[in-house]
């Protein structure tokens, strides 16, 4: 019989869950589909301090016949979302109202789509920080106990268990990611790794900086406070500003 408090561990409403639960009846056969990153991320640490850290949309990682698995997503409902300027990768969404107007009346999902491969090497290859690389098979996300089927990089759980944020690849936007995690209470890398961070910041796309910028700011409630936690971990320049930035200004 199946655990509902655990259940209210991965989704946010009701609709999120009857969605995502469609969506593993249409799995291909063969096909395998992970909820990754911060969805399962976030799981584990409700389950953990009984707190929810906020989500925006549902990681996937799909493993197999992608391209059918898109093809009947569609059946269900799900319509193109935001374009995604990263091969391998698409974002679909599902209204859940009828006239949606914004970002909460659809629930979507940002997947990375692969024809082979194992999940624990492309978590190693993708993740920013140990915290981000945990997956969990969706068809077990809805089982009571689905922290037995948790795949996780080296470090991810103990990491998660002490808010320590570790970098294990490290990309252009990863300072938006670290000034997010500190605003909650994580604590924040080491000096030489948000170094190695902002020298990767250097090389940043302007789409990608106004994209995160923005986000940065949401979350953390408004550019002060964000600049603020940035001085307090020793970052000299203004990260919101693209030019000091960025090497090349448009």
């Amino acid at each position: 019989m199946e655990n509902k408090s655990d259940k209210k561990i991965f989704f946010r409403n009701i609709n999120d869950q009857k969605v995502l639960h469609s969506i593993v009846d249409i799995i291909p056969r063969g096909t395998r589909v992970y909820l990754y990153g911060g969805a399962a991320r976030n799981a584990l640490y409700h389950k953990l301090f009984g707190k929810w850290l906020p989500q925006r949309d549902y990681d996937l990682v799909v493993i197999g016949d992608y391209k059918k698995f898109i093809k009947k997503l569609k059946t269900i409902g799900f319509i193109s979302g935001k374009k995604s300027k990263v091969f391998g990768k698409m974002v679909l969404k599902k209204p859940l109202v009828k006239k949606p107007r914004t970002l909460n009346d659809c629930l979507w999902i940002d997947m990375v789509l692969r024809e082979h491969g194992q999940i624990l090497s492309l978590l190693k290859k993708r993740a920013n920080f140990t915290i981000n690389g945990i997956a969990l098979p969706i068809v077990q996300a809805f089982q009571s106990d689905w922290q037995k089927h948790i795949v996780a990089v080296p470090h991810a759980l103990a990491d998660l268990r002490d808010k320590k944020l570790r970098t294990q690849v490290i990309h252009p936007i990863d300072i938006y990611a670290v000034i997010r995690f500190v605003s909650l209470g994580f604590r924040a890398p080491t000096k030489i790794e948000i170094k190695q961070i902002l020298d990767k910041l250097k090389n940043i796309e302007r789409w990608r900086f106004e994209r995160d910028a923005k986000k940065v700011i949401n979350y953390v409630g408004s550019k002060e406070k964000v600049l603020k936690i940035a001085k307090k971990l020793g970052i000299k320049i203004n990260i919101l500003n693209y030019e000091n930035c960025s090497r090349q200004s448009e």
